[in-house]
């Protein structure tokens, strides 16, 4: 093998491992984004629960004295 030769092979693996070593690095910056993306989802369903908890006691103190009012005018 010619000087030349060696010197192409070298540069050639030395590119590939760069390459390698670059999407290594991505790969691994992105690990666990799934578990965060869950964590977010679970934080949203629960602050719609807390609301509509909050929200549920006030619908049903409205609810509970318009079925007393009617309950009231049909004079039972």
């Amino acid at each position: 093998m010619s000087s030349f030769q060696r010197l192409a092979v070298h540069a050639q693996l030395a590119a590939t491992g760069l390459v390698d070593r670059a999407f290594a690095r991505i790969g691994d910056r992105e690990a666990g984004q799934s578990s965060a993306e869950y964590a977010g989802i679970i934080i949203v369903a629960i602050v719609l629960v807390g609301v509509l908890v909050k929200a549920a006691d006030t619908w049903g103190g409205t609810i509970r004295d318009l079925i007393t009012k009617k309950i009231g005018e049909i004079g039972i």
